[in-house]
């Protein structure tokens, strides 16, 4: 998220730069296209790590390879049974 960050504040700081070379001198002008171009950054900065991320975790679960547990077949004996006696719950009686 730095690296996000550090890469957006350079994008406008550039543009401004640029903009001054071009001799584009009215701020109102020129300060508005240096934050959209540095709005722009972040969100290809984004991207990028987005892709990252995914990249990723598609190595990640191709290393590992583990079926998830709902396709274990378990016998109907491991499963909990619903409680019964004074914690059964179904809530309070009021009257």
């Amino acid at each position: 998220m730095f690296l996000i960050l550090a890469g957006t504040f350079p994008a406008g700081l550039i543009t401004i730069r640029s903009l001054l070379i071009v001799d584009v001198r009215y701020m109102p002008v020129r300060c508005p296209l240096a934050v959209i171009a540095a709005y722009f950054a972040f969100f290809g900065y984004v991207g990028l790590w987005l892709v990252y991320i995914d990249r990723s975790r598609k190595d990640r679960d191709s290393f590992l390879d583990i079926e998830p547990l709902s396709s274990i077949d378990t016998p109907a004996d491991c499963m909990p049974h619903p409680l019964t006696g004074p914690f059964a719950g179904g809530g309070g009686d009021f009257s």
